[in-house]
């Protein structure tokens, strides 16, 4: 099994890359060309998108990812649904459109959303035939299908952007992006599907508490938007949802190639204890050493990134990338959560889970933007996440019987070599300073603080796992990964 979820994995990885440095060079090209204001326009009615969409979640994909055999009904099934719920979604937000141009005193929200709703069909048409690759862990069709709606996406929107200087860019570039998908699902396995609802309890019977946990944490994700749109103003909600995208993209990114192998990979040995417990911890201590350095790092160095690549103008966004960077390395401490209660079939566990985490956080964020604006409602979020993990480790030690002494055991190096690096770079910030004098002074101060940790945290992570006597953990699996990696690329120039 290592071999293909190593091939998964560097074709996920690949996938990720480039989805990421399109979606990157499309925000920073599309921040000088549009305005705060114009990004907390769309983001309104991408949210009234988000709610709605939450409302009517299916994963199909991943119902028939855990059937042992899957048959042509089941994927008819799994069609029909997925495009009724796209109409019902598509329906929703052509009602919805006038009333929230209302409530927002904004007439531009209602064509804006009516877009979105036709946009929304597109993905309900989707071949659902792709899942067969997946359950044999072959990835590339991922690959094909991120780079080229992402492709499509960047290319439609910064087009449109450059020639009219609208927010309707960062619709339609969406919308562009999803027909490409939809095209290249079928380019890359040929397949009709046949409408049928014939096994509709088998999908739905999985996918009931997932989806119901799905509208918890949707609402959770975006009612800080609305309740910042409403109260702050659109500028602030541009601002505080590009911070919020940006600070989340480093971990997002280089963690989901892993991530998304997890559950897949889980669900080969969910009748296995021992190994499922063993694999759990290598798999969370490799996320976990992989994402902390990214997310602290883009925090301590988020004040020159933001200045120097997206212009004084969103300056506002700083403050969210520093706070919220912390929770989502963080985070990386229980991402397999999810995948393991999945595995073992407690998707009703994750829906609690969710459930406590809304009756804390909604009330509490509402509250703290009242009391103390846009950093109060980031504590409040801080306050919130680090709850949230504490939840998922404990229900990962009622699933699978992992110790939370054990969970942590397997992290303790990452933590100190975080801490050192952190250390170091918050006692250069205070003692030096960011210089402002010119972009090339601050470029190269950027580049060298940021080497700098990174060398500090590899050197305290190794030096530690040496101490140790090198055991079996993060560190191993990591250099085992590069070194497989670097033969083939030696095997491929030899050849």
């Amino acid at each position: 099994m290592r071999p293909k979820l190593l091939r998964g994995a560097g074709w996920l990885m690949g996938a990720r890359l480039g989805f990421n440095l399109l979606g990157l060079v499309s925000t920073l090209v599309l921040a000088r060309l549009l305005t705060p204001a114009d990004f907390g326009l769309v983001a309104i009615a991408v949210s009234v998108n988000a709610v709605l969409s939450s409302l009517f979640t299916m994963s199909a994909t991943a119902a028939l990812v855990r059937l042992d055999e899957v048959t042509d009904d089941h994927l008819g099934t799994a069609f029909t649904l997925t495009f009724a719920r796209s109409l019902l979604i598509a329906a929703g937000l052509a009602i919805a459109a006038w009333p929230m141009a209302l409530v927002y005193d904004d007439p531009r929200l209602a064509p804006l959303i009516l877009v979105i709703a036709g946009g929304m069909l597109l993905p309900g048409l989707a071949n659902p035939a792709l899942v067969a690759l997946q359950r044999k862990l072959q990835f590339w069709q991922e690959f094909v299908l991120q780079i080229s709606e992402k492709l499509a996406a960047v290319v439609a929107a910064i087009l449109i952007a450059w020639l009219t200087g609208s927010y309707w860019a960062l619709v339609l570039g969406t919308v562009a992006g999803r027909a490409a998908s939809l095209v290249a699902s079928y380019a890359i396995l040929p397949y009709l599907p046949r409408p049928t609802l014939k096994e509709w309890r088998t999908i739905w019977g999985f996918t009931g508490w997932l989806s119901a946990g799905t509208v918890l944490s949707t609402l959770n994700f975006r009612l800080d938007q609305f309740f910042i749109g409403g109260i702050l103003g659109q500028s602030a909600l541009g601002q505080y949802v590009v911070g919020d995208d940006l600070a989340a993209l480093p971990v997002r990114e280089a963690t989901r190639p892993l991530t998304s192998l997890l559950y897949p990979a889980f669900s080969t040995m969910k009748d296995r204890a021992d190994q499922l417990r063993r694999v759990y911890l290598q798999s969370m201590s490799v996320v976990f050493a992989v994402a902390m350095p990214l997310g602290i790092g883009f925090a301590l160095v988020a004040e020159p990134v933001i200045l120097l690549l997206m212009g004084e103008k969103w300056s506002g966004a700083i403050i969210v990338i520093e706070t919220l960077g912390v929770f989502f390395a963080a985070r990386a401490f229980t991402m397999p959560s999810e995948p393991i209660a999945m595995t073992v079939g407690a998707t009703k566990i994750l829906f609690y889970r969710t459930l406590i985490n809304f009756v804390v956080r909604a009330p509490l964020a509402l509250g703290a933007l009242f009391l103390a604006g846009l950093p109060g409602l980031l504590a409040a979020r801080l306050f919130s996440g680090f709850m949230m993990i504490a939840l998922s480790a404990t229900m990962v030690r009622y699933l699978i019987g992992l110790k939370l002494a054990d969970q942590f055991a397997a992290v303790w190096r990452t933590l100190i070599g975080i801490a050192a690096m952190a250390g170091a770079v918050l006692a250069w910030r205070s003692r030096f300073g960011w210089s402002v004098e010119t972009p090339e002074a601050m470029w190269f101060e950027l580049f060298g603080v940021a080497a700098g940790g990174a060398v500090i945290y590899v050197a305290v992570h190794l030096a530690l796992w040496v101490a140790c006597g090198r055991p079996r953990g993060a560190e191993q699996e990591i250099l085992r990964l590069v070194s497989q990696l670097l033969g083939k690329v030696s095997g491929r120039r030899a050849v």
